[in-house]
C-alpha cells in the first residue's frame, strides 16, 4: 500500500466518463489502470480573501480581486492597515469599486 507497480497511460481522464453523485467529486487514479471514484470534496487548503486592485479604466475606484492574485512582492511587507479582506462587499465597503463591476473579478 502506498506504493504503484504500474501507472496507467490513459487516454481519456478517467473522470470524463463518471458522473458522481451530488455533493460529492469524482478523483482519477491512475494506478493500475484508468480508474475513477466519487467522495467528498477535500478541504480547503486557505481561505480566498479579496485585496482593492486599482482599476485602469477608473480613477480613484478599485477592482477587488482574489487573494491568490495578491502580489508576492507584497507578503513580506509590514503595511499599516489591512489590505486583505474575507469578502468582496468588504472589500469595495473601504475601496470603491468600479461601477456595474458586480464582483466579476471575484
Amino acid at each position: 500500500e502506498g506504493f504503484c507497480k504500474y501507472l496507467a497511460l490513459c487516454v481519456v481522464n478517467p473522470c470524463a466518463t463518471v458522473r458522481c453523485e451530488a455533493g460529492t467529486v469524482c478523483q482519477a487514479n491512475y494506478c493500475g489502470g484508468c480508474h475513477a471514484t466519487c467522495g467528498d470534496p477535500p478541504p480547503p487548503l486557505l481561505q480566498e480573501k479579496y485585496w482593492p486592485l486599482p482599476s485602469s479604466s477608473e480613477e480613484g475606484l478599485h477592482e477587488c480581486v482574489k487573494s491568490s492574485e495578491y502580489p508576492k512582492s507584497y507578503s513580506n511587507v509590514q503595511i499599516p492597515y489591512p489590505l486583505l479582506f474575507d469578502t468582496y462587499d468588504q472589500c469595495c465597503a473601504d475601496y470603491p469599486c468600479v461601477a456595474g463591476d458586480g464582483g466579476a473579478i471575484k
